[in-house]
């Protein structure tokens, strides 16, 4: 019992961290290095002049770095700009990426499964309180 559930635990875990790094590719990858790093090192209101202008040159690539940056420092009102004027549909891909668990939550989740000898034990219990009352 517990083998299968390590498993589907296991298999389960793996899907979630598949989907999670191609949540942040969609989400955050940039494949120009100089828009990338002009972004990191820019003040929020640099980054509010940058995302203007990826708007009017519709460039994508810009207007993604501006926004991991804005995420990283959480600037909500650039987030949502770049949703409102860029990439509409982002902001739920963002939402899910914000929700996924961690690493550390998916192996937590291994570590807290009782052995199937406690489990059968409970289970009996619970049956003989629910048949007694």
């Amino acid at each position: 019992m517990n083998s299968e559930y390590e498993r589907l635990q296991a298999e389960r875990n793996e899907a979630v961290r598949t989907r999670t790094r191609v949540l942040r590719e969609q989400l955050f990858g940039v494949e120009d290095g100089g828009a990338l790093a002009r972004a990191a090192v820019a003040t929020d209101a640099q980054l509010g002049g940058m995302l203007e202008l990826a708007i009017h040159a519709d460039n994508a690539d810009l207007a993604r770095a501006v926004f991991a940056a804005a995420s990283q420092r959480e600037l909500g009102d650039l987030m949502n700009r770049y949703f409102d004027q860029v990439n509409p549909q982002a902001g739920e891909l963002y939402q899910e990426w914000r929700a996924a668990p961690s690493e550390g939550d998916l192996e937590r989740r291994l570590d807290i499964l009782p052995s199937s000898r406690t489990a059968a034990r409970f289970a009996s219990k619970d049956l003989r309180v629910a048949s007694e009352g």
